[in-house]
């Protein structure tokens, strides 16, 4: 019974990890917008922009909400507003 309880606690967990963004993975992200900020042409080049798009599905930002802090939190993605026009 034990043994049968320990593989469902596996399996659960490899599913969960699965699913789960690794911290590499964000990591790698922010590396790239570092690049793009002070070695690149900004934040408005594709490889900027795909990660801060990566990063807001990880985040679950919103990309249009009329919460007045949430573009504080999330990514400057030009294509991101708020319904106030707020980046």
């Amino acid at each position: 019974m034990v043994l049968a309880g320990s593989a469902r606690l596996a399996e659960a967990a490899r599913e969960q990890a699965k699913d789960a963004v690794s911290k590499q993975e964000i990591l790698r992200l922010r590396t790239v917008l570092d690049r793009e900020r002070f070695a690149g042409d900004g934040l408005e080049t594709p490889a900027a922009e795909a990660a801060m798009t990566r990063l807001i599905e990880i985040y679950h930002c919103q990309m249009e909400t009329d919460d007045p802090y949430h573009h504080r939190v999330r990514p400057p993605l030009k294509r991101a507003l708020s319904r106030h026009g707020e980046y």
